[in-house]
């Protein structure tokens, strides 16, 4: 008999003695809702949810999981029903909230056929990025002393066949557009007022520096806590250094262009964000000779930091964690 999913070769079955569906399961989420409100799709592809720009307490996924034709006569033993023995369930797993092995049930039979299946999340129990797998395990024990066969994973609890991941972005993954390191380093005593730092000394790959000699900065800056005040303080934090480095990292860009042209590939993603945020959608190129041609004129540079300044705070957009942060508190 054909089957729809990979059966692999006695060589190759090294995990598992018995009986495996090997990415057999095929999970799609379709829509999501927050905090009760209509369905929606903003920020979703096959395989990944984005909802880090967004505020929420209750997340709600809706999809489906699709179980092959041929499956189960793979993982079962003959003359038995697969709703009793096994369970289709969706795993989820959170590691920077140590949230591991949480299980959603699926209340249908583990048959052939696609079946819909709800996810919930609570954000006061998530951070960074949240991982769904679809599985199908095994619940009880053969009835009949005959059925047990060491080909079949018979044991309560074995996992009979996986599936393709999912993940939920819960946190946005970076503010400064993916291309900034930034390191926790002591500063030492000649600049230890200081408690952070641009550096230039590599151009095509800038560094920040955090000063790690000032405790309660470096422990806000490691903090992970996915809600509440500790969080809220950690972005207030950035967003607080965010501002004059966004300020640095443009008028560094504005001053290295040439007839148009950036020196470092990370600038060219500086001006694409200030497309984005600024300039309204205009073209790099003309955002490239507004810029060039601006902080060549001494009597309009003034005029120029000042609205770089703004759009530093546009791209920050600080107000939103700096109001949480209050929140805690008044």
């Amino acid at each position: 008999m054909s089957s729809d999913f990979e059966v692999p070769d006695p060589g190759r079955n090294d995990d598992f003695w018995y009986n495996f569906g090997f990415d057999a399961l095929d999970l799609q989420i379709e829509s999501y809702s927050v905090d009760g409100s209509a369905s929606g799709t903003q920020g979703l592809t096959d395989s990944r949810l984005e909802v880090g720009s967004i505020d929420w307490d209750t997340l709600s996924l809706s999809g489906s999981i699709t179980v092959p034709e041929g499956l189960e006569e793979h993982i079962f033993e003959d003359e038995v029903d697969a709703g009793e023995v096994g369970s289709l369930i969706v795993r989820y797993q959170c590691m920077q909230t140590h949230h591991r092995d949480i299980i959603y049930e699926v209340d249908v039979p583990p048959t052939a056929g696609t079946h819909p299946v709800t996810v919930d999340l609570e954000r006061e129990s998530v951070a960074g990025a949240v991982t769904l797998e679809p599985l199908l395990v095994r619940d009880h024990d053969p009835e009949l002393e005959v059925t047990k066969s060491y080909q079949y994973g018979q044991i309560p609890g074995l996992k009979l066949a996986d599936g393709n991941t999912f993940e939920i972005v819960t946190d946005d993954e970076s503010d400064d557009g993916g291309f900034l390191s930034i390191q926790l380093t002591s500063f030492g005593e000649e600049r230890g007022e200081e408690y952070f730092q641009l550096d230039h000394g590599t151009p095509d790959e800038p560094t920040l520096y955090i000063n790690s000699d000032v405790e309660r900065i470096a422990r806000a800056f490691q903090s992970r806590a996915p809600h509440g005040p500790k969080r809220w303080t950690k972005e207030t934090l950035k967003n607080l250094i965010a501002v004059p480095v966004w300020t640095e990292l443009i008028l560094w860009t504005a001053s290295d262009l040439s007839d148009g042209e950036t020196q470092h590939p990370w600038q060219d993603s500086v001006l694409e964000i200030l497309s984005e945020s600024t300039y309204k959608g205009d073209d790099t190129t003309e955002i490239a000779e507004d810029l060039e041609e601006r902080v060549a004129d001494p009597s309009r540079l003034a005029y120029l930091v000042e609205e770089i300044r703004q759009a530093s705070q546009d791209i920050v957009a600080a107000r939103r964690d700096l109001e949480n942060l209050l929140e805690e508190f008044y």
